[in-house]
């Protein structure tokens, strides 16, 4: 599921996953980035325009990532993050591959007086955002917490890698990362991971795994039924409009109606002795 800007309505979570593919930025960077991305425009929303006008995706984007990187403590040239961060909000097109018009003329790059503007601007937008977070910049990143719970479920690669997959496109796709807790996070996405996966048969045997977890599983690891419930419903809002998107159907015979709640029964991975 793992996919750039395709459209020019591309979400500035897609964006910003494509500023961190063109400058090679680190996993943990991008997801950083994605983190205080929602967690500014769910401050913002309920602050109202406490400081002016609400964030365009034009200076929003290099914010999150120009803070995040000092966050992670990442080496970031402010002239190439100003600059592919000003060509993909011109043009998100751009980043396809390959380019839909490759005659295509890009925006003018950012130089001498306009790029000392737009470096001034870049600062003030941080102080802007450091003020609406009150300073607080940490993160709890899922994807350890995921890759504890799919050990502790002997989950198979074929699972943790789309459960992987699910879990970038949830963080780029929707606010649940500044709305829940990285552990309910990441059973969510494992949950629908396996929901997604269907069950193959070879010569008319039994389904081969891996299969549908069984629902509530995650309450023997001592997670919150609740919390994990309200991250399934955004988890698996991100896999539908995935699902509808490229026209597939979900393991339940509908395009875009992902059944999550799977009746109790044997697990279809064992549990970690």
């Amino acid at each position: 599921m793992r996919h750039g800007p395709g459209t020019p309505a591309a979400t500035t979570g897609q964006l910003i996953r494509a500023v961190g593919d063109v400058l090679s930025l680190p996993h943990r960077t991008v997801v950083t980035a994605l983190y205080l991305y929602w967690r500014l425009q769910l401050a913002t929303e309920e602050e109202g325009a406490g400081e002016g006008t609400a964030w365009t995706q034009e200076r929003i984007l290099p914010t999150v990532v120009f803070l995040a990187a000092k966050v992670e403590e990442t080496c970031l040239v402010t002239n190439d993050l100003l600059n592919v961060a000003s060509l993909l909000c011109a043009s998100p097109s751009a980043y396809q591959r390959p380019p839909p018009d490759p005659l295509a003329t890009p925006p003018p790059a950012l130089v001498g007086g306009t790029y000392y503007a737009a470096k001034a601007l870049l600062v003030l937008d941080e102080q802007r955002a450091l003020r609406t977070l009150r300073f607080d910049l940490r993160v709890h990143h899922p994807h350890p917490h995921l890759l504890a719970l799919a050990g502790a479920r002997r989950a198979p690669r074929p699972l943790l890698a789309a459960a992987l997959c699910l879990l970038g496109d949830a963080l780029a796709g929707c606010a649940c990362a500044a709305r829940h807790r990285p552990g309910p996070l990441a059973s969510a996405a494992l949950h629908v991971a396996s929901v997604l996966i269907v069950p193959r048969q070879r010569d008319g045997g039994p389904p081969c795994e891996p299969g549908p977890l069984e629902h509530g599983w995650w309450r023997a690891l001592g997670l919150c039924n609740a919390q994990v419930e309200a991250a399934l419903d955004e988890v698996a809002g991100v896999a539908e409009a995935g699902l509808a998107g490229m026209g597939g159907e979900c393991m339940d015979g509908g395009p875009g109606q992902l059944n999550i709640a799977v009746p109790d029964g044997p697990p279809a991975i064992a549990p970690h002795s």
